[in-house]
Formats: C-alpha cells, structure tokens, sequence
C-alpha cells in the first residue's frame, strides 16, 4: 500500500483544529483576542529584558568595560513597548515614535556609531529597517519631544507624549477653543471669587502653619464643645470634630434647613463661607446672644455660643 503524502500527528491536527476555530471567530473577537496575545508578548519581551537574556535563553553580550554599576541594557526599550498595528489578521508590537524604532533597530543590528548632541539635533530619525512600522504623521512634532529625554525629568513626559493620538480635523480644533475659552473662564471666575471657595486657602503658605495664632485659637475653641452633641461650626473648625460630635456647617439664618444647634462655634474676624460677608458672620453672633446663648469662649475672633445648662466637663 502506497504512503499518503498527506499526514498529521496528534499536535498537528490539533493545531489545524484551533486553527479553523480561530477563523470562524468574528473580526471583533479575532481583534482582541490578538491584542491580548500581542500584549502577553510585550510582557514576556520586558521580562527577558529584565533578566537580560536573548530569546533562546542565552545572555546577553557583556558590556564594553570592567567599569561597576553599569545600566541593564534595553531597559528603556522594553518599557516603550506597544502595540503599534492592530487588525483581525494580524497585530505588530513596536514603538510609537519614529526616534525609538530608529534607535532599537540599531541596537538589534549591533550598529555602532558616534554622534554628537548637535548632531542629534539636527538630525532626522534613521530608518529602522523593513521589519519596522512606518512613521505616523505626528512623528516630525514626536521627534522633538524625544529629544528632550536629556534634560532628565522631562524624559517621562517626551514619552507621555509620544503615547498620545492627537486630534485633527475642524472640529478637534472647535472643541480644543472651547475647552481653552472654558478654562480661562474658570480660572477668572476662581481668582475674582476665591474667597468663596475654602480650597483656595490651601494656596496660601499660612494654611499650612499649624503654630500660628489664629490655628491655636481654633483647636482651644473647638475643646470647649464636649463629647456626642449637635454643633454648628465653621468651615474650618467644623472638621475637627467630626469623629466625636454631630457637625453641621454654621450658616446665615436665611438659609438654614434645621433647628439651631446648641452649641455654635463662630468666627467673627475671617470670612466664613458660606456667609456672604463678615458683617453677616458678625450679626449672626449678636442674633444667637439676643436668642439667649452665652459666650463660653471667646480668642483670636473665634466664639463658642452654648444655650442650655452649664457644661464644665470639655476637653
């Protein structure tokens, strides 16, 4: 009996299996099933790196020179790797920018060559071979930025940026107006109404003095509340007590959805937010005294109102 020319063993016929399941897949899944693949790839490639050994194993060539503490070679390499082509056939992992690929390709290549930094400047990135991705359109403007990875910290952003997918078109250029014209909207709104939003303080230097007169005073006035009852506070004091009373923010009369509390802590000399202004903050004060609550505490601008029986016990 003649011998088929035509045989498959037990592994081939099941990759041949796997092989006609892949390609009844639908081009979506065939596309994110070889991103997840590509992907395992670039992580196997950043480990070989990391343990500086070649792809069958070996490792890599020693360094020119006895000199100690010399850099793991390809690390930055192996970080910029990505995923540059993706389709329901085929997926390509690379580097984005045009100056990477130029450069990976001529250490794959064993290429030596001696350049000056004027030279670098004024040179365009090399061609990296037939095996690598073309040059997208932003690579002339990405050029630039990557040489940048000079002046040290400004490294990770030149490779931030050469990440990024720039917008084009008429109507990138409508959005990128508007978010600008919105931008400086907010910004001049904030700096003409600071004093309404209590975050802006955290700019100043003197927030984060902690000795100064007025952050003493606050922690005395906030001592003078016991333990578990319903205060109302200011912005800034309020807080404080949180993780032992019941806090709700001190307020105009106008605008108050409760009961007054019985204990009020005021500040008669900072605006408060959300009071309109300081003369508010100091009428509300004279309002709570006329309503029958005594001054228990009294430093610095800040008082501590109580309506009710003598407390002696506070902190």
């Amino acid at each position: 009996m003649a011998r088929s020319t035509f045989a498959l063993d037990v592994r081939g016929l099941l990759g041949a299996e796997e092989q006609l399941a892949l390609l009844e897949l639908p081009p979506q899944l065939r596309r994110r099933l070889l991103n997840n693949v590509t992907k395992r790839v670039r992580s196997l490639s950043r480990q070989r790196i990391r343990e500086q050994k070649n792809l069958d194993g070996s490792p890599f060539a020693p360094r020119k020179g006895t000199g100690n503490g010399k850099k793991k070679m390809e690390a930055g390499l192996g970080k910029l790797l990505d995923v540059t082509r993706l389709s329901a056939n085929e997926a390509e992992l690379g580097w984005c920018n045009a100056l990477t690929r130029w450069v990976a390709s001529q250490q794959h290549n064993g290429v030596s060559e001696r350049r000056t930094a004027a030279q670098s400047n004024a040179a365009e990135p090399h061609s990296a071979g037939p095996n690598a991705t073309e040059p997208i359109s932003r690579s002339g403007r990405l050029s630039q930025l990557s040489r940048l990875s000079r002046f040290g910290g400004l490294s990770r952003f030149a490779r931030f940026a050469g990440r990024l997918r720039l917008p084009s078109g008429p109507g990138a250029l409508v959005r990128g107006v508007l978010v600008a014209a919105f931008s400086l909207y907010i910004a001049y709104y904030g700096w003409h109404t600071h004093r309404l939003y209590p975050l802006h303080d955290m700019t100043k230097p003197a927030f984060w003095n902690t000795s100064s007169e007025d952050v003493v005073a606050a922690k005395r006035a906030a001592a003078r509340v016991p333990d578990n009852v319903l205060v109302a506070a200011a912005a800034k004091i309020g807080p404080q007590l949180l993780s032992r009373d019941r806090v709700i923010l001190w307020d105009a009369p106008g605008d108050r959805g409760y009961p007054d509390a019985p204990w009020v802590i005021a500040d008669i000399e900072r605006y408060s937010w959300p009071f309109p202004s300081l003369a508010a903050q100091q009428a509300d004060v004279e309002y709570f005294k006329l309503k029958g609550y005594q001054v228990v505490f009294q430093e610095d601008g800040y008082l501590v109102l109580h309506q009710g029986p003598p407390v002696t016990h506070v902190h």
